[in-house]
């Protein structure tokens, strides 16, 4: 683990007020704690043939329990990060699916050729790039911060209820527009 560095502040303040509902004074407090995560981060497919690295922390972190996120994992959701492409090395070769989100945009979804592991998600905001939370070297730095689509969750799978909920995807524009230059649209 000395490769990793060790961050105790992850920035999700701006996209969390992104979304125009009022929120509770304990929501904003989860939305601002300080979580342990790595500022450097790698990860891979079970195979071994395809294999990232990360080098900036995530914009934010999430459950997705939309009904594409249920297919594709075959679970409840899927955990992911986000994080800008341009940070992102990648070794290996990666197939992608693209499937039409909720937006009407493209969605892809990665995954190794060679044993089906799915790793990354292409967001139809250019410049940016999900990874698998399940994907990491070290996932037990992962912290969601919000689930999205919770209008979709399955009624046996248990939800943390200390976090935000959105039927949706929330609107990624402040965040974005601040931190990489980015015009705000909805995933």
């Amino acid at each position: 683990m000395s490769y990793l560095a060790w961050s105790y502040k992850l920035r999700v303040k701006e996209f969390c007020y992104l979304h125009s509902r009022p929120r509770s004074n304990k929501t904003r407090k989860l939305l601002r704690r300080d979580t342990l995560m790595a500022t450097k981060f790698t990860g891979g497919c079970l195979c071994g043939s395809v294999h990232y690295e990360c080098s900036v922390e995530p914009i934010t972190m999430g459950n997705c329990h939309c009904r594409d996120c249920q297919q594709a994992t075959g679970s409840a959701y899927a955990s992911a990060l986000l994080v800008p492409q341009s940070a992102v090395t990648i070794t290996g070769d990666v197939k992608y699916y693209d499937v039409i989100g909720d937006s009407g945009n493209l969605v892809g979804r990665g995954f190794c050729p060679n044993c089906g592991s799915r790793l990354f998600s292409k967001p139809p905001i250019p410049g940016l790039i999900g990874i698998m939370a399940g994907s990491l070297d070290y996932p037990s730095w992962f912290r969601p911060t919000m689930d999205l689509y919770a209008v979709s969750a399955q009624p046996w799978d248990y939800m943390n209820p200390d976090l935000p909920k959105f039927d949706k995807m929330p609107v990624i524009q402040q965040s974005l527009e601040e931190t990489h230059g980015c015009r705000g649209v909805r995933m």
